[in-house]
């Protein structure tokens, strides 16, 4: 078992995934969603023309608000699609806390790993979790400098708008939506 660790905060692999989103390929997502609610794998797997076994989730201003309870709307969503046989990691720079437990009960698992997002390596580890090839799989994420490295390990990705979030100040974070905005400006 790997012992986990925070993997925020500045690491050189995020610095050149944001110069890699200077490339139009590179930003190439599947869809542009404002929450993660409004998910439709129909609609996503007709898009894709495949279909998905596993989906990676990012934790923090996807599925809840920066350091805060997963929303109830994607708890429901994500006890749905356990419940119809999808796979579901969740994969987040921050360390496991409690706020997994819930979903831990539906047999979602949590990934620890010493890889960062983007760092192709976590993601494949995920895939690995699943027992799945990357080409089965779908990560949703908001932020398309660590989430979007899923798709240097060949996954799909839906890009989702950040849950809103009452925050300290903290420079990591001013500086993550900064690159975001000159990201999704591009």
């Amino acid at each position: 078992m790997v012992n986990d660790v925070s993997r925020e905060g500045f690491r050189w692999i995020k610095l050149w995934q944001f110069f890699r989103l200077f490339l139009p390929k590179n930003r190439r997502v599947l869809m542009r969603m404002e929450k993660v609610g409004g998910l439709n794998f129909e609609v996503l797997e007709a898009i894709a023309g495949k279909k998905y076994k596993g989906v990676i989730f990012d934790f923090d201003e996807t599925l809840a608000p920066n350091y805060g309870q997963i929303l109830d709307e994607n708890f429901e969503l994500i006890r749905g699609l356990v419940a119809a046989g999808m796979k579901v990691v969740i994969f987040s720079n921050m360390k496991e806390s409690e706020r997994y437990d819930e979903l831990k009960k539906l047999g979602v698992k949590v990934h620890k790993t010493i890889y960062p997002k983007p760092d192709v390596r976590g993601f494949k580890e995920c895939c690995e979790m699943m027992e799945l090839s990357s080409s089965e799989v779908l990560m949703v994420g908001d932020n398309l400098m660590t989430d979007g490295g899923a798709m240097n390990a060949g996954i799909d990705f839906v890009l989702v708008s950040p849950i809103p979030t009452k925050e300290n100040f903290r420079m990591n974070r001013l500086v993550q939506k900064t690159m975001r905005k000159i990201v999704n400006s591009l």
